[in-house]
């Protein structure tokens, strides 16, 4: 039986956010030309990564988590009990994700770095990581040696503030829900911790924009337009800028409000394929990093030369593996520490319950 809540077209969009950032990630290994991009393959490519956004789809992430959260502490609001296992969901895959990146970077190196690199991979891997910076990234003090580990800060922060903002919501009375959601998302615009707002938003702006009339018309429509205001204003999240983080939280949050205001909307994402790529989203998002650093290396070491068609070889390669190894670590790692935290909540729960009279 599912989850109570759980709709698998929002895994699926969460496992083509993912890819989305991996494209890009893949396809910036060597430097190019605009002539590179002359023939109809490169046309199609610069066309897919134009309309497309890495920040854009992390920003997505958090707004869905927030989303996902959410429905999470209605079913349970015990505090201790959802920490215990979001620590349990996030950071086992996240520690294994920034330890092999070490040992990727670190081990596998061509010194010094090779001609035909663009400046923004060259800038990323060289000089290698110290055992500092591997330190620092453990403890979410940066993300020097695994890039996309940098978003795992926000959604720690993220799901330790947000139970008490749903506790708060599920404590007023309905009719000044609305009130209370403009007043608290003001007190976080003024706090280092605005970027909470992505998830607050997440929680409470989806369930009340299904509830407007769309219907099979408006529905696409409010759907794109959510996508374009995070593609266009939401801008780069590493700046927790409050006028990019408020638009790109509506945007995201009308997204998924379009998404759950129909069974029947987009059901293309419940096909297999787009299953497979959500269940093992979070492991692919951390692990294609090292594999697209191995990727291009491995590229260099045969003696291939870089340039355009480079990064579609890079690109596609380093997708390919890490899909195949984000689904062995989803079965290996994810599944039994998700069922570990969640069996130690429910024993601890068992234990402490007091006893009802009879």
């Amino acid at each position: 039986m599912g989850r109570a809540g759980f709709e698998p077209r929002l895994e699926s969009l969460r496992g083509i956010a993912a890819l989305i950032v991996a494209i890009h990630h893949g396809m910036s290994a060597f430097a190019t030309t605009p002539s590179d991009y002359s023939g109809l393959a490169g046309t199609l490519i610069i066309w897919l990564l134009w309309i497309t956004n890495p920040a854009t789809s992390v920003i997505f992430f958090f707004v869905l988590s927030g989303f996902v959260l959410g429905l999470a502490l209605k079913r349970d609001g015990a505090f201790i009990a959802f920490v215990v296992r979001r620590c349990f969901r996030i950071l086992p895959m996240f520690t294994l994700s920034v330890l092999l990146a070490y040992v990727c970077v670190t081990i596998v190196r061509i010194e010094p770095s090779p001609s035909g690199l663009a400046p923004y991979f060259q800038h990323t891997f060289w000089p290698g990581p110290q055992i500092s910076d591997l330190i620092d990234n453990l403890a979410l003090n940066n993300f020097q040696v695994n890039g996309p580990s940098w978003s795992i800060y926000p959604e720690v922060v993220g799901s330790l503030l947000l139970p008490p903002l749903v506790y708060a919501h599920r404590r007023v009375n309905p009719r000044w829900r609305w009130l209370l959601f403009v007043v608290l998302t003001a007190i976080l615009a003024f706090t280092k911790y605005r970027f909470v707002i992505w998830f607050y938003c997440g929680f409470f702006l989806p369930g009340e924009i299904a509830k407007l009339p769309i219907n099979s018309l408006t529905r696409p429509l409010l759907f794109a337009a959510g996508y374009l205001i995070d593609r266009y204003i939401g801008g780069f999240p590493l700046e927790y800028k409050f006028y990019m983080i408020l638009p790109s939280s509506i945007g995201g949050a009308m997204m998924i409000g379009a998404v759950i205001s129909s069974p029947a909307f987009m059901l293309w994402l419940s096909s297999s394929p787009m299953r497979f790529a959500g269940r093992v989203s979070y492991s692919f998002y951390l692990l294609h990093w090292p594999i697209f650093y191995l990727s291009a290396i491995g590229y260099l070491s045969l003696g291939l030369p870089p340039g355009f068609a480079g990064n579609v070889m890079v690109c596609g390669g380093s997708i390919a593996v890490a899909l195949v190894a984000s689904w062995i670590t989803y079965v290996a790692i994810e599944m039994p520490t998700i069922e570990l935290g969640r069996r130690l909540t429910r024993t601890a729960g068992e234990r402490f319950r007091p006893s009802i009279p009879r």
